[in-house]
């Protein structure tokens, strides 16, 4: 499995046999580039998201908020300031829904 550090965006690929002991019960291990602590929460706590930003513009795609617009138009999430982009270029999908084995 790979993690990317929130810190410093570095890829951590981590061996399946020190991810599953560790994905048992919360823990954590350290970055290989910066030191930084990368959490990994028990597999049942795994939840989809998506963190969206554009400039001072952040947004979170999660369970409580599954549908994001983003386009040139003010009525948009995320409003994108170019005559290049349509006034509704993109919509996210709602989550679909993910059984664990």
């Amino acid at each position: 499995m790979i993690i990317f550090c929130e810190e410093c965006g570095a890829k951590n690929d981590l061996e399946s046999g020190t991810l599953t002991s560790i994905a048992k019960k919360a823990g954590s291990l350290k970055c290989r580039n910066c030191g930084d602590t990368l959490v990994i929460s028990p597999i049942r706590d795994f939840q989809s998201r998506l963190e969206l930003k554009y400039r001072d513009q952040i947004l979170e795609v999660n369970k409580r908020r599954s549908i994001v617009t983003i386009g040139r138009d003010k009525e948009n999430d995320i409003v994108v300031k170019n005559k290049l982009v349509s006034r509704s270029h993109a919509v996210t999908l709602p989550q679909a829904q993910v059984r664990p084995d």
